[in-house]
């Protein structure tokens, strides 16, 4: 194969575009046109490469100012490629190069959508074999990239390296393992509720603002979400939990009440379930303790507790 077999093509159309990247195993929302939507402060070209009229690579590239004219190239979780053909690697990343310098990018920043490895959360700190990417990075590094690394810091990376990932195939019912199955009827026993849809965004923004806090790191906010849910449409969920815990807590100490008003003795399992009582009650004093607490922090501090 040689490089003439290739075109590089600043102009492609939307249509063909969403096609290749609906059965590309590495399609992911950063690489849609809706993203760069999502990155308003940032421009966005979309580039690919064609051998025979038909897309072999693809890459959105947002494009931020930078002063004196210069520009920052960035590709997340891009260029979309298969990255085991040498010749079109080698050929889409001089095209992008000449291009950036056209541009007068200073640099091109990307992390591609490869997935480096694959374990078992309870198996997290097992020791691992060699990295499945290794001859991916070795090939990178022949046309002058650099790899940052495998930092386990986010701050030193562009996107989060460790994602929670859940196939679909293992998200029906009779897919999940026992013990996962005991603890959704658990929950839903002791009065989680499971709500779906924008309705309860302004919920789940108050949630992520607590989290700034405890975490001291600033995160998004309500209009963010509202942003992606409005340019994302159906392919957009959102799921939120809760659970009234004032509710819960009388709801406990009714139970507490009754077992302990039998006339007979108690028998093993309403003794333990005393026990599992007390402990979920403390829980719930100590929750419920600590609302009152942030509310009070917040109105101190001049804003609406909502």
């Amino acid at each position: 194969m040689i490089a003439d077999d290739f075109v590089f093509d600043e102009h492609p159309k939307p249509q063909e575009i969403e096609i290749f990247l609906e059965g590309h195993p590495q399609n992911n929302l950063l690489q849609h046109t809706c993203w760069s939507q999502v990155k308003e402060n940032w421009a966005m070209k979309q580039v690919v490469v064609r051998r025979g009229g038909t897309i072999r690579a693809y890459a959105m590239i947002l494009i931020r100012s930078l002063p004196l004219g210069l520009k920052l190239f960035y590709i997340p979780h891009g260029p979309i490629v298969n990255y085991q053909d040498e010749a079109l690697i080698r050929f889409f990343f001089t095209k992008l190069k000449k291009l950036a310098r056209r541009s007068h990018a200073v640099t091109i920043r990307f992390d591609p959508n490869l997935i480096d490895r694959t374990y078992p959360y309870a198996k997290r700190n097992e020791e691992r074999g060699d990295h499945q990417q290794g001859n991916v990075i070795q090939l990178l590094s022949t046309l002058k990239c650099k790899h940052k690394g495998y930092t386990l810091y986010l701050k030193e990376a562009t996107q989060p390296r460790f994602q929670a990932v859940m196939l679909q195939k293992n998200m029906s019912w009779e897919a999940l393992n026992a013990k996962t199955r005991r603890s959704i009827r658990h929950a839903e026993k002791c009065g989680v509720m499971i709500h779906e849809g924008e309705d309860q965004l302004n919920h789940f923004a108050e949630v992520m603002k607590l989290t700034e806090h405890r975490k001291k790191i600033h995160l998004r906010s309500a209009e963010y979400f509202k942003r992606l849910m409005s340019l994302y449409g159906e392919r957009a969920v959102l799921m939120t939990a809760s659970l009234n815990l004032k509710q819960r807590h009388r709801e406990i100490t009714e139970l507490l009440r009754e077992l302990q008003e039998k006339s007979h003795e108690l028998n093993k399992n309403e003794k333990e379930q005393i026990v599992n009582l007390n402990r979920e009650q403390e829980f719930l004093e100590e929750k419920n303790a600590g609302r009152r607490f942030r509310s009070d922090a917040v109105r101190s501090s001049g804003f609406d507790s909502g």
